[in-house]
């Protein structure tokens, strides 16, 4: 498609071999082989690529994470997911063309067979590799360079998302000793109104026709909901000291 960094890369591609290959070039310096110059194309058009995509990915991702410094909502972490799926496969994709160059670097043999003109005229020696081998460590310098980017990219959206997922989790948990101190609180009540329920049953007993017996009735509902409330908290305060020491365990 026209107007993509890839039609952009593929064109200038285009145009570098071009030039590279046009006979009536008047450099002082004598055109290395018709090879080289191929493979030192091929080689710009790879890094450039590699270039646009990295930034494709780069700047959506930093100015996500800077959105998520402010507000968490399930559309950017969806948004976040997406890109950390990205950047990975980019990763991995530089590592690759990283690892390619490291291979051919490594070996003689594939070094040598590089030098397409020279060994169809039988003039040239394993010994020598120095033109085809500083070219292609400047380029594996330039992936790598790329590589150890995607790398750290992938790191930063991997420490938000546990960033995120651990505020997360604190609310949960927040949430959730809410929610006990809520039933704590309905479990005392309805023990209050457990004891009262008696005194105010239709049926005669000692507490219905003694003078005291509301005073004895309403404190005994009070200390039932007081004793209940304050073992219910208790369990709540324990739990939540358990979960800490777990967590900290955990972390330590």
């Amino acid at each position: 498609m026209d107007g993509t960094p890839t039609s952009s890369v593929q064109a200038s591609f285009v145009e570098d071999l071009q030039t590279k290959m046009r006979p009536d070039r008047t450099d002082e310096v004598a055109p290395p082989s018709y090879e080289f110059e191929v493979l030192d194309a091929v080689l710009n058009a790879v890094v450039i690529e590699l270039g646009n995509e990295l930034e494709s990915v780069r700047t959506p991702v930093i100015s996500l994470l800077a959105e998520l410094e402010e507000n968490i909502d399930r559309q950017k972490l969806r948004m976040l997911l997406k890109l950390s799926k990205q950047a990975s496969a980019f990763e991995h994709k530089a590592k690759l063309v990283r690892t390619v160059l490291d291979d051919i670097l490594e070996s003689n043999d594939s070094l040598s067979a590089l030098y397409l003109t020279d060994n169809a005229q039988n003039v040239h020696g394993p010994e020598d590799l120095s033109e085809v081998e500083s070219m292609l460590e400047s380029y594996y310098a330039i992936c790598d360079e790329i590589a150890q980017d995607a790398q750290s990219l992938t790191s930063m959206i991997k420490n938000t998302d546990d960033i995120v997922q651990t505020i997360l989790d604190t609310n949960r948990n927040s949430l959730m000793l809410l929610h006990l101190k809520f039933i704590s609180c309905t479990l005392a009540l309805g023990t209050g109104t457990f004891v009262a329920s008696f005194y105010g049953m239709n049926i005669q007993n000692v507490l219905t026709e003694a003078d005291l017996g509301f005073v004895v009735v309403s404190a005994g509902s009070v200390t039932c909901i007081a004793g209940a409330g304050w073992f219910g908290f208790r369990i709540v305060g324990n739990l939540k000291r358990v979960t800490m020491k777990r967590n900290k365990g955990f972390l330590g």
